[in-house]
């Protein structure tokens, strides 16, 4: 998917979409493109769907049979959706 968040563009693999622990409404991603703040892509991020504009859903696949290694699993407190 590709959409923008913080006025600007990433490209993320959505994995887990649920609830965290304080309340929002989250997508756990493996962002893939864009912009990072913290570099270093790609690598798991989370984003508050409130946050999000423009989402645009691309023709782009991607493998889910990855190492799946959730590190922020804990955070959230209900899960309504999981890739894989």
């Amino acid at each position: 998917m590709q959409f923008w968040y913080h006025n600007n563009q990433r490209i993320a693999e959505p994995h887990v979409f649920g609830v965290t622990t304080n309340d929002k409404l989250a997508v756990l991603t493996r962002q893939v493109g864009g912009y990072s703040s913290s570099g270093g892509l790609p690598d798991w991020r989370m984003f508050y769907v409130d946050e999000i504009n423009n989402l645009r859903i691309t023709e782009q696949s991607f493998q889910i049979s990855r190492t799946w290694h959730n590190p922020r699993e804990s955070d959230f407190k209900t899960i309504y959706a999981v890739v894989g």
